[in-house]
Formats: structure tokens, C-alpha cells, sequence
């Protein structure tokens, strides 16, 4: 299961990087993985404003990486 969590957050990166002037996540993959960690980071220190809505981290009981205080549909054309 690792391995295939791995190669998707890999490939999720790299539709991120195509998407930097949007996302402003990194324009490497090795950017926008840092850039995610440190968000999760964050989060697990402090809940997260973003877009009207609050990041919160994640509880060990919840099956998610992440979370937010109103439920929201992912964009259109988002990775899948």
C-alpha cells in the first residue's frame, strides 16, 4: 500500500507543477512536496484559513490526509 501511496502523491505532484501558476505549490516536483509537508505540518500545529474555510489536522481515527470544517467538491480536473 505504501508504494502505490508514493507513486500516486508522485504523480499528484507532478500535475501540481503543470498547475503552478494556479496552485503556487512548487514548479518542481520536489517543491510542491515540500511545500504539502510543510502545509501538514502547519495544520497539525494550527488551524489553516483557506478560501472561507479552515484546514483542520487530521485525527488518527479519520481515514483521510486532510480536512476541512465545510465538506467541498474537488475543482474540475482535478488529479484522480
Amino acid at each position: 500500500m505504501a508504494k502505490a501511496a508514493e507513486q500516486a502523491f508522485t504523480r499528484w505532484t507532478e500535475w501540481t507543477v503543470r498547475r503552478h501558476t494556479t496552485y503556487g505549490l512548487g514548479d518542481t516536483p520536489a517543491k510542491v512536496r515540500e511545500t504539502f509537508w510543510n502545509l501538514i505540518a502547519r495544520a497539525d500545529r494550527e488551524p489553516i484559513p483557506f478560501e472561507g474555510q479552515t484546514l483542520l489536522p487530521v485525527t488518527a481515527s479519520e481515514p483521510t490526509t486532510a480536512r476541512s470544517s465545510t465538506s467541498r467538491s474537488p475543482p474540475n480536473g482535478s488529479p484522480g
